[in-house]
């Protein structure tokens, strides 16, 4: 056999059998099964071939500038196979080691022959074939190319298909070419994935031996074909950048996702999503994750019924306050990924758990699928201590104790909605004696009676420390007096470590303080305080800059609420700066004015250390968040009022 270097493939047992005859039997079943455990099937690769290079004409003399590739590495059967490839179709070189070559006029699956396992994409899935290319015998037989589709019957491919054999002392050379029409799915064969196998029989009418490149039957978990310049080798070389190399993919998928036809891949692997649209590039997104593991499953459905599947994905995400499970489902029709719809399945602090299931089924009307959430268990937390922390945008998930126990969402089609609910008949009966817990979170918290008669600011901050256990001595670090909710008489709004409180005259009568619990693991993640009527209602609305943690990511959120009665409501989520070790991007935010009252405004900062090169994260937001602003490529943007929250909008030329 010649001794070029090769990139090794998958022995098939036989090569190993074989030398183990003259072994001991528990060395040889050893060898055997540790084959098994550690073979790992390659990509074959195949060179752009420039015109005129390759002359199919059984002398492979053009092919030695090629990496060769190998399977086996028996003199009695092995194979030494180059590929090559251009727009029109596919070239195959091989010398095969075959110590017997049974060979007839008419070739069959009972002779010698060189199979080449092609999937291609077709109608949303990987189709199979195999070509199977059977070498002439000078003189007697002349070489020819099968093609069997799918596990159907084979059948010649005449010309423009090419094949010609050439000698070899102990075994026989083939050359072949093979128009991409020719094949099945051959019209997008950027996306292929192949193996090899080596047919092989030792005397007529005996059965074959197998020596293949892959183990694996189903023709969507064969290797890519790695094409010089195409997607495959530049999604290989991104994986190797991002130390992907060994990380399973939770999903490789190829086929059609928009209107135009056009046939893409599809990958999820660590914490990206990678897609290539036409063969030749790719772009990537990260996704709303941490780690890899962080990405509990995905998959490809349509949910809507329009025939175009939606990127499904079970992931999991963590904070300083614990973790919570999300289902969520991506529209991948845009440029970019586009949430559509995210539910809460699970949340877990140091406390305990809750859980909810979710499942998809045929919807009662209409095309596409029902989403049907159901309320789960509950270990360690219970009504009375658990605290909602649902991010707007987002489906909180359904309690044990909650008022209902199933929600269907449906599609209507343009947006997804609650279709039905089922009242939970064990719900808990509302008690406004209660006891508030101590972990505070995000979730507003109602006004809290200490008086029957207003007794004065200062001794309802006194009940506030005392039912809170903030020392007298602590002294808030943020206070303010403004009008904020009820009447036109002034507030008191302070900080006092990770809560807002409120106590004022003509709120809730003066009997009693408001507090609300930031969503932030420590006080020192409260940035910043500041207030104004963007509502229009002559009252001011509460910002709060806060920083978020996730892995080595520190994030910088700016959050609006605004008094709707007696509840501080969110109005606004926009991530204004983000950094990882000296890196960093930041967003400059001011209040400016918009008629009688102001706008905000966020504008694109300064990039220190990154660049529109080198940032590697997606531009476009993964969560509940408005998106950062990024200097080289983002306008100023303002946020108006629309009754129920910030909407944003360009700046205007001329200020109001």
């Amino acid at each position: 056999m010649r001794t070029d270097p090769v990139r090794r493939l998958v022995y098939h047992r036989r090569v190993q059998l074989r030398r183990c005859r003259v072994l001991p039997t528990v060395f040889c079943l050893f060898a055997a099964l540790a084959l098994h455990a550690h073979a790992r099937a390659q990509p074959l690769h195949a060179a752009l071939a420039q015109a005129g290079q390759i002359r199919v004409d059984g002398d492979l003399g053009e092919w030695r500038a090629l990496p060769a590739q190998g399977l086996g590495d028996d003199p009695t059967g092995s194979i030494e196979a180059r590929f090559a490839y251009d727009d029109s179709g596919l070239y195959v070189g091989a010398r095969v080691h075959d110590d017997v070559f049974v060979r007839s006029v008419q070739p069959s699956s009972h002779e010698d022959a060189l199979v080449l396992m092609l999937g291609l994409p077709e109608a949303g899935r990987v189709r199979g074939s195999e070509l199977w290319l059977f070498a002439g015998q000078l003189g007697r037989t002349r070489a020819q190319i099968m093609l069997a589709e799918s596990g159907g019957p084979a059948h010649a491919l005449a010309a423009p298909a090419q094949i010609v054999e050439g000698p070899l002392s102990d075994g026989y050379t083939v050359e072949a070419y093979v128009p991409w029409r020719l094949l099945p799915g051959g019209l997008d064969y950027r996306f292929a994935r192949a193996a090899l196998r080596l047919h092989d029989v030792d005397h007529a009418g005996a059965a074959a031996h197998e020596l293949a490149s892959t183990r694996e039957t189903e023709p969507a978990r064969w290797p890519w074909l790695d094409f010089d310049g195409g997607v495959a080798a530049a999604v290989a070389n991104f994986l190797r950048v991002k130390n992907l190399t060994s990380t399973a993919p939770k999903l490789d998928w190829v086929g059609v996702l928009g209107g135009d036809a056009h046939v893409e891949r599809v990958l999820v692997v660590g914490t990206y999503l990678v897609r290539s649209g036409d063969g030749a590039r790719f772009a990537f997104e990260d996704l709303p994750v941490s780690s890899a593991a962080d990405v509990r499953s995905a998959q490809l459905v349509d949910l809507t019924g329009d025939g175009t599947p939606e990127l499904v994905l079970l992931l999991r995400q963590r904070n300083d306050l614990g973790t919570r499970e999300l289902w969520q489902a991506f529209d991948l029709q845009g440029e970019h990924a586009r949430s559509l719809l995210a539910i809460e399945t699970r949340k877990e602090t140091r406390a305990g758990f809750v859980s909810a299931t979710v499942s998809l089924r045929k919807a009662a009307r209409g095309r596409g699928l029902e989403l049907d959430v159901r309320s789960g268990e509950a270990k360690g937390l219970s009504e009375a201590d658990y605290v909602d922390t649902a991010e707007a945008g987002m489906g909180s998930i359904l309690l044990p104790w909650g008022p209902v126990s199933e929600r269907v969402y449906g599609w209507d089609g343009t947006h997804w909605s609650v279709v039905r609910e089922t009242k939970n008949p064990h719900a808990a009966v509302a008690s406004s004696a209660r006891p508030t817990p101590r972990d505070a979170t995000s979730a507003p918290r109602v006004p809290t009676v200490v008086h029957e008669e207003p007794p004065g600011n200062d001794a309802l901050i006194a009940a506030y420390r005392s039912a809170r256990g903030v020392p007298s001595a602590a002294r808030p670090r943020f206070s303010q007096h403004i009008n904020l909710a009820e009447d036109a008489r002034i507030e008191s709004l302070m900080l006092f470590g990770k809560e807002l409180v409120v106590v004022g005259e003509g709120f809730r009568r003066g009997v009693g303080f408001f507090y609300f619990g930031l969503p932030v693991q420590s006080p020192d993640d409260v940035q910043r305080v500041f207030t104004g009527d963007v509502t229009g209602d002559g009252r001011r609305d509460i910002f709060v800059r806060v920083r978020q943690r996730i892995g080595d990511v520190q994030r910088e959120i700016l959050l609006g609420y605004t008094f709707a009665g007696e509840a501080l409501t969110p109005i606004l989520a926009v991530e204004v700066r983000r950094a990882r070790g000296t890196d960093s991007v930041g967003n400059v935010v001011a209040l400016v004015r918009a008629g009688l009252h102001f706008a905000l405004e966020v504008k694109p900062g300064v990039a220190r250390g990154w660049s529109a090169d080198s940032y590697p994260f997606s531009a476009d937001s993964q969560d509940s968040f408005a998106p950062l602003l990024l200097p080289w490529q983002d306008a100023a943007v303002r946020y108006r009022f629309d009754g129920k929250v910030l909407v944003s909008s360009g700046v205007p030329a001329a200020r109001d």
